[in-house]
């Protein structure tokens, strides 16, 4: 019962640490907002100041670390947050730094956010230079339209962060990257998507699909992670979301003569897992199940994708008889 008491307690005052540094930077924002509407200081002195304080915290972290742990990481992402907010003004509504600096800044400092999640074991940093990744192509976007570059940077961010979500049994790290692709490129194929940008969609999606189906499968296989029921969720998604945009992108074309052998590939992708899963004797069944179903699935799209009239009709029957044997 006692231990009980000290652990409320100790959620208690993480809770207040959070709080106080939201309150922190809030107010970082609010007196840097009256200093402009007043004009009480020049451009450059604010973001002196604004880095200074950020630099301060980070000090304060580190010196607190020892006795204070998780007060310090709450400390050391509040200012990492304050930096990142500092260099996009500096560069976006100051212009006091050119976009490869303001893009080696946020690089830095998300690489530096990176390494103490690791060190601080601190799921919370990790998010904090995660968020600061995705953004960062945003913050600091000139409008060129090279958007091969965009989702080739985040392919490489993804590298990064599901290695972390992995060595560090983080899933809610992955699951955080997860959503924040899936929404980047599905928002810019909505967007501004053209023809002539058709084979770095269609690649980056594909890359996409296999890095968190990697992933997965690598938390089931090495973690030996039991199958949970978000899992459903996140292996269904993660295929049909990413089947449906190569879908559009194709019908977009007018491919349509290829979307029976496009789903076939899906089908087989999840066929070589399946096989893998197979041979994994230890692994939980239920993936194993699962990844079959999508096999099925996919097969059967593609009959009705590729054929029509009776063949489909035909081709299904052949498929029950060849399951049900």
């Amino acid at each position: 019962m006692f231990n009980t008491g000290n652990t409320k307690c100790l959620d208690n005052k993480n809770l207040l640490n959070k709080i106080g540094i939201l309150i922190t930077i809030i107010g970082v924002a609010i007196g840097t907002k009256y200093a402009i509407d007043h004009q009480l200081i020049s451009p450059l002195t604010r973001i002196i100041l604004a880095y200074v304080l950020g630099l301060v915290l980070m000090g304060v972290a580190f010196k607190l670390r020892s006795k204070y742990e998780k007060f310090s990481a709450v400390l050391l992402s509040g200012a990492m947050t304050i930096n990142y907010f500092v260099t996009f003004a500096a560069y976006s509504l100051y212009a006091l730094l050119p976009q490869p600096v303001a893009f080696v800044l946020m690089i830095l400092f998300t690489v530096f956010t990176v390494i103490a999640s690791l060190n601080y074991d601190n799921v919370i940093i990790a998010h904090i230079g995660l968020v600061g990744a995705y953004a960062i192509p945003f913050l600091l976007s000139t409008g060129s339209g090279k958007v091969e570059v965009l989702l080739a940077y985040i392919a490489l961010i993804n590298c990064g962060i599901l290695f972390i979500s992995f060595k560090k049994f983080w899933q809610s790290l992955f699951y955080a990257a997860y959503v924040f692709t899936w929404a980047i490129i599905w928002f810019w194929v909505m967007d501004s998507f053209t023809n002539d940008y058709f084979i770095v969609g269609f690649t980056f999606n594909l890359i996409f699909f296999l890095q968190f189906y990697a992933i997965f499968i690598a938390f089931k296989i090495v973690k030996n992670h039991l199958f949970e029921k978000k899992d459903v969720i996140v292996l269904l998604s993660n295929s049909f979301v990413s089947y449906g945009l190569g879908y559009y992108l194709m019908s977009y074309l007018n491919y349509d003569n290829y979307l029976g052998l496009f789903t076939v590939g899906y089908a087989l992708v999840h066929f070589t897992v399946c096989v893998l899963l197979f041979k994994k004797a230890e692994v939980d069944k239920s993936v194993f199940y699962l990844v079959a179903g999508l096999v099925l699935a996919f097969v059967t799209i593609s009959i009705s994708v590729q054929f029509s009239g009776q063949y489909v009709t035909l081709l299904w029957m052949i498929e029950s008889i060849i399951v049900f044997v």
